[in-house]
């Protein structure tokens, strides 16, 4: 987004923009001006916005200070952990090898898996 973040109290769009990312949860991480010069008035054009508030999961986020031109470049480390679980795992088809009926058999078997149209998705 070519968006000012340093503008928000004073552009509506901007304000908009940040409480609709706020209210799905997502916060800016960056919260500095990236691009400065003495040509130009600080700005903050580049965004990092995520929804995970562990902190134990960003080891860093910030800032790299290169003065190669007059904008920054902004970083983020995050730190997973994946455990597999079989029951979780995606299905994987070669088309190699493509059986039409197998193919059929299992959309049949997934599709039937899919609640109502009266039924609450979010609660299957």
């Amino acid at each position: 987004m070519n968006l000012d973040l340093i503008k928000y109290n004073s552009s509506n769009a901007i304000t908009d923009y940040i409480n609709c990312l706020l209210s799905c949860g997502c916060v800016s991480l960056i919260n500095k001006p990236t691009r400065f010069s003495t040509n130009c008035v600080p700005s903050l054009l580049d965004h990092i916005y995520t929804n995970i508030i562990d902190e134990q999961k960003i080891n860093d986020v910030g800032i790299a200070l290169f003065d190669i031109s007059d904008k920054l470049l902004v970083f983020i480390n995050f730190s997973f952990t994946f455990t597999a679980c079989k029951n979780n795992r995606p299905k994987i088809r070669c088309l190699k090898i493509f059986n039409p009926e197998q193919f059929l058999l299992d959309l049949e078997e997934n599709t039937t898996k899919l609640p109502s149209d009266n039924e609450e998705i979010n609660h299957t």
